[in-house]
Parts: structure tokens; sequence; C-alpha cells
């Protein structure tokens, strides 16, 4: 059996030789040429790409849907449960201690937040939540189009800052929030 690299390679090579000697369809005689030029072919419209075994190829367009955005907040010494549920108009639903109600995040830190959720590349997230690293951890993560990362994560950094922050907002009592005002 073969490795799958070489059979990559070889697939590879093959697809550009068959490209290569393929025509336009026209069977009529080549253009004369004169001493000196080269001839010349036209140019395939794609080559086939071979992406190394083991890797994931990565998506390129635009990103997936960044909203609904979930801010969940478990574990510690206290045992939390709770977490904030962000939709694209501003819309949040807030769950603490058992509790659930709704309130509407300020438009420039839900542009802040859209923002910088659109540099992560959520399709390499893993779908799970992160599991505890030790006994009475507390776990803040964030999930969108279909990753989920605890905020200390590199890859979700430029998210971290602003969700803590609107996250202790949500969890103050409705009088004095700022940052999600009540509905």
């Amino acid at each position: 059996m073969r490795p799958p690299v070489r059979i990559a390679g070889l697939a590879a090579v093959c697809c550009l030789a068959l490209t290569a000697c393929g025509g336009d369809g026209d069977s009529s005689t080549p253009a004369p040429s004169t001493p000196g030029s080269v001839p010349t072919s036209p140019a395939p419209t794609s080559l086939p790409t071979a992406t190394p075994s083991g890797t994931k190829p990565t998506p390129t367009g635009p990103q997936g849907p960044m909203f609904p955005m979930t801010i969940t907040r478990s574990g510690g010494i206290v045992g939390y449960d709770d977490s904030l549920v962000i939709t694209a108009d501003g819309t949040a639903t807030v769950k603490l201690r058992g509790k659930s109600a709704r309130c509407r995040v300020d438009a420039a830190v839900l542009r802040q937040i859209s923002t910088a959720a659109a540099t992560v590349d959520w399709h390499t997230l893993p779908a799970k939540p992160p599991p505890p690293r030790h006994p009475d951890d507390l776990v803040i993560a964030v999930s969108a189009a279909g990753g989920t990362a605890r905020l200390d994560d590199p890859r979700v950094k430029s998210l971290s800052s602003l969700l803590t922050r609107l996250l202790g907002d949500a969890s103050a009592s409705e009088d004095t929030r700022k940052l999600c005002r009540p509905l």
C-alpha cells in the first residue's frame, strides 16, 4: 500500500500532465512557428491543487454568520451555569442563577463584537464546549458559527475583553447595566 502523500503527489502530476496534453478541441494544424519562437498553448482555466496528507482544507470566502453568539460561564467554586446569547440585532437573552432576562446590547459594543468576531476563523474551532482543566475550573467560552473556544484561547483574543465586560455588565442588577440595557 502506498503512503497517501505519494498517491496525492502522483495524482497531482497526472492531472497536470493530462491538462498539458489536452487541446482546446480544435483539431486543425498548429500555427506555423518562426525560428526561435516557442509554441504556446492556451493556459488551463484552473489547476488542481493537492493538500498535504492529514490537513483540513481551509475554507475561503466569507465567514459564516457569527450570530447568534453564545457566551457561557460554568463551573468554578460557586458552580456557575450562566449564559448570554446575542443575536445579530443586539437582542440578548441572559440566564443567570436559573433566571432568564432579556436586554439590548449597546450598538457601539455590538459593532465592536461583530468586527472582532469577523477576525476569528470559527471553522477551525471545535464544536464541543471546552472541558474544565481542573476541578472547580471556571470555564468562560464563546460559541459562534459552529466553533467554540475558551475566552482565554489566543484564537479569540480579539473578543476576550469585550465579552468579559459584557458578561460582567449583564450579570449586574438591571438598573446599573450600561452595556446591555433591559428591554
